[in-house]
């Protein structure tokens, strides 16, 4: 009789299992949707697009969870918080998953489990897997843009920096430059461009890594107007010498005159040499007073040294005695 009770007991339990999966086996959730970035920066907060569509009976729950798998230890990112949500039928739900993803550059791979539990007056109470679905997401540290100060000659503009790739294995693609003026190109440091017209312009510079990655730095610059008057004076100077043009008219038509204008020439040029006389006997007056005030100074420190040191010599015979 013990036997066929324990025959009995096993009996049932098959019965069971294979009844409990068989009602199970028709309610189900599935992942039908991931939209994850292929490249994100370090340490930032990562969005993921998750789609999922059930089949439940009544007053069914659905539990969706994230986990970190690779690299390190298995760690859980993010759960659905609408748990607790009664749901029933055949529809579709989207959840934005907003988690931080590593400090550390490389590949981070994760997970996702669906789960479901029927109603809880079922014995069969308890969290069902679903379906599981894996996606990776390449970590990495964007490039990094230094900016120096622009130089601007006319209207010309030339500016230098430099661009640093985020990490060992990523590269600078290229880098690209908005003048500000309509102008965009790709460009080598130092790099330098011609503006039309005067005015203020935001130039816009953006480094490009190999991963996708960018970084971008802006700086203001004001080309100035360009003044007139360097081409307004050569005019000046052209005024200037048709005032002797017309003073050799006058004596052509005196022909008594010419006889007595060769003198003034004469006496014309001697001026110049006595006006260099007062100037350089000038010179050597002050260099006559400077002498005369440097003899002065250093009389009297040398006086004032040689007083220093009889006063020393003074102080030092008092002490002795």
């Amino acid at each position: 009789m013990r036997y066929h009770r324990v025959a009995m007991l096993i009996i049932i339990l098959i019965l069971c299992t294979t009844t409990a999966h068989a009602v199970t086996a028709q309610y189900w959730v599935k992942i039908t949707g991931v939209e994850a970035p292929s490249t994100f920066v370090v340490g930032k907060t990562i969005t993921v697009r998750l789609d999922i569509q059930y089949s439940l009976p009544a007053n069914s729950h659905i539990y969706i969870m994230i986990l970190k798998i690779h690299p390190g230890s298995q760690s859980t990112v993010w759960t659905n918080s609408d748990v607790g949500i009664p749901r029933s039928g055949s529809e579709s739900i989207t959840y934005q998953a907003s988690f931080q993803v590593p400090s550390e550059p490389g590949y981070t791979e994760y997970e996702i489990i669906a789960m479901y539990q029927t109603t809880p007056s079922d014995w069969w109470n308890k969290w069902i897997q679903s379906d599981v679905q894996t996606f990776s997401v390449f970590i990495s540290r964007p490039p990094s843009l230094t900016l120096y100060n622009p130089k601007i000659t006319g209207l010309n503009v030339s500016m230098d920096g430099i661009a640093n790739p985020g990490w060992s294995i990523v590269t600078i693609t290229r880098i690209h430059c908005n003048w500000g003026d309509g102008i965009e190109e790709d460009i080598h440091f130092p790099a330098s461009h011609v503006y039309e017209k005067p005015g203020t312009y935001v130039i816009t510079v953006t480094a490009y890594q190999s991963d996708g990655l960018t970084d971008n730095e802006t700086v203001k610059v004001t080309v100035p107007l360009q003044e007139s008057q360097p081409s307004s004076s050569p005019s000046q100077p052209s005024s200037s010498p048709s005032q002797p043009s017309s003073s050799p008219s006058q004596p052509s038509s005196s022909p008594s005159q010419p006889s007595s204008s060769p003198s003034q020439p004469s006496s014309s040029p001697s001026q110049p040499s006595s006006e260099a006389k007062p100037a350089s006997s000038g010179i050597w007056i002050w260099l006559g007073l400077a002498t005369v005030v440097f003899i002065i100074i250093m009389s009297v420190w040398i006086i004032g040294v040689i007083r220093d040191r009889e006063e020393e010599k003074l102080l030092e015979e008092l002490l002795s005695k």
